[in-house]
């Protein structure tokens, strides 16, 4: 059973990533004015090499690149300043408003979906707009957790006892499917239909492989 537990364990951190918010000291005045201002300097700096860019290159793919790449500079490198006086989860709210407000200005130029960051970042304002706080969201883990784990425990059980493929493969199908119609729907609270798509994918092949090495050597049960 403690097997059991830690495969549904790390198999959901695949889905839900726990935010561990890392408390700072407080800034006082002079050293906010100053991680502002080195922001500040940094965003120009780019900015400026950016814009030279757009008149460099007039093709649409070019600027759409150019401008992905910029984006991600003033998140990933002008961002990193604002982790001395903001909590991380402090940081990624001020990112995400960043994001929101380049695209503003630069929609015509930015391919949202083929801009990683932006998509990445799109998806925690969805998270936030949820109102999903990290306690929301420790408890949309755990519940998860204990959904799958106690139809993975009772699916180990009933195997166990028997020896027919056929049934095998019926219990073990009955199992992933009560997980995706029981458990899995936990998950709308802190994530948006969309942002669930790939997370929940890669959690169930995870069950499917888990599922198949309970059954032993009946392996062709998760295909039909």
């Amino acid at each position: 059973e403690m097997l059991i537990q830690i495969f549904i364990l790390s198999s959901i951190f695949h889905i839900v990533q726990s935010e561990v918010v890392d408390t700072v000291e407080e800034c006082n005045k002079n050293e906010s004015d100053k991680m502002k201002d080195e922001f500040n300097q940094c965003a120009l700096k780019f900015g400026f090499e950016f814009e030279d860019t757009r008149n460099a290159f007039i093709q649409q793919i070019y600027l759409e690149e150019a401008a992905c790449i910029f984006i991600s500079k003033i998140l990933e490198k002008c961002g990193q300043v604002w982790s001395r006086c903001h909590t991380e989860r402090e940081v990624v709210t001020m990112k995400t408003s960043q994001v929101k407000s380049l695209l503003t200005t630069y929609r015509e130029m930015v391919n949202i979906e083929q801009c990683e960051v932006v998509t990445e970042y799109i998806k925690v304002s969805h998270r936030f707009e949820k109102n999903c706080s990290d306690a929301n969201m420790l408890s949309v883990q755990n519940e998860l957790q204990n959904c799958s784990y106690t139809r993975c425990s009772t699916a180990y059980e009933r195997v166990q006892n028997l020896s027919s493929p056929a049934l095998i493969e019926s219990t073990l199908c009955n199992t992933l499917q009560n997980i995706v119609q029981d458990c899995i729907g936990v998950l709308d609270i802190c994530l948006s239909e969309e942002d669930q798509q790939e997370m929940v994918e890669s959690f169930l092949n995870n069950l499917r492989q888990f599922l198949e090495r309970i059954g032993g050597e009946h392996n062709e049960w998760y295909t039909g």
